[in-house]
């Protein structure tokens, strides 16, 4: 039993200062401390730190001492001088603000834009009144007419006149004469035979009566429609011819005119009515053992009434028109 105590102290001399030895090793080192550098004299002198109170302001050099900014300077902060070829200072904003800034000049607009063309000035136009067709009166026309009556005759190319006027910008009043430039026919007289005539007495047959030459006449009417360069008056229209046998024409009538800022006119002007009145005379030509009449008799009869157009183009001039407002 001895020997193995001796075995086990033997052991233990040797682990146990290992095992001290390795606990000591795992210890941190402590840091090493670095030796300041000595100064010498080739390396300059370390600058000095900042005190935290603020120095006086020193007066610079070539100016009187105890005076710390140069006269007539701007004050600087202190510690601050103005260096050779910097700017002054800037003073505090003047009361109420920063000054505004000045306008474009005339015909600039905004920076970028380049200058703009001013606005041309706008130039007055010419108004005329809502009736001036109306107002230009009185009025003279040069027509082309074509009138077609039933039992009378009808002459569809003829020239000629007419005048008026527009009393208080609506009355239309209007006088006319009209030439035929050929002799028309009769119409009871064309369309008769010798077995008689069906707008006669039973025997008689129409004798032609002379043949017009002139158609005279008017028309009266009011103006419902009154605007610048039209005027719309429909109304009444009557004539007569030069020959009292084909009686008179009455219907109405429609007239369209235009009027130009001169004072030009032109339009047409359409009617629709009957003829009446007038005479003719008839010749018995019956041949039988009860005869009516004697043969070779001539009588005159009552021109049967029959329907009747006219119509007209114009061309002409009005006076007085309005003189235009410039606004």
């Amino acid at each position: 039993m001895q020997w193995r105590s001796w075995f086990l102290l033997a052991i233990a001399s040797v682990v146990l200062p290992r095992a001290a030895h390795a606990q000591a090793g795992a210890a941190p080192e402590a840091p090493e401390t670095e030796t300041p550098p000595v100064a010498t004299p080739a390396d300059p002198a370390p600058a000095a730190a900042p005190s935290a109170a603020p120095q006086a302001p020193q007066a610079p050099q070539g100016y009187p001492p105890g005076q710390a900014y140069p006269p007539g300077q701007p004050q600087y902060p202190p510690g601050y001088y103005p260096q050779p070829g910097a700017p002054p200072a800037y003073g505090p904003y003047p009361v109420g603000g920063h000054p505004a800034y000045p306008a474009y000049p005339p015909g600039y607009g905004p920076p970028g834009y380049g200058p703009q063309p001013a606005p041309a000035p706008r130039q007055p136009k010419a108004h005329y009144p809502d009736d001036a067709a109306t107002q230009t009166s009185p009025f003279l026309d040069l027509l082309v007419a074509g009138i077609a009556q039933d039992k009378r005759f009808d002459h569809l190319f003829n020239v000629g006149m007419q005048t008026g006027a527009y009393l208080g910008g609506r009355v239309r009043v209007a006088a006319r004469f009209i030439m035929l430039t050929s002799e028309p026919e009769d119409d009871l007289a064309h369309s008769s035979s010798s077995f008689g005539d069906d707008d006669l007495p039973d025997g008689f047959t129409a004798l032609a009566s002379d043949a017009p030459i002139i158609v005279y006449g008017g028309s009266v009417g009011f103006s419902v429609v009154a605007r610048r360069s039209f005027a719309f008056s429909p109304g009444v229209i009557v004539s007569r011819t030069d020959k009292a046998a084909y009686g008179t024409f009455l219907g109405m009538s429609a007239p369209f005119e235009w009027v130009t800022d001169d004072g030009a006119r032109f339009g047409f002007e359409v009617g629709f009515g009957r003829g009446f009145g007038g005479e003719v005379r008839g010749r018995c030509e019956s041949f039988g053992t009860v005869t009516p009449c004697d043969p070779g008799e001539e009588r005159k009869f009552d021109r049967p009434s029959g329907g009747a157009f006219y119509a007209h183009f114009q061309f002409g001039w009005g006076f007085n028109h309005p003189e235009p407002v410039m606004r």
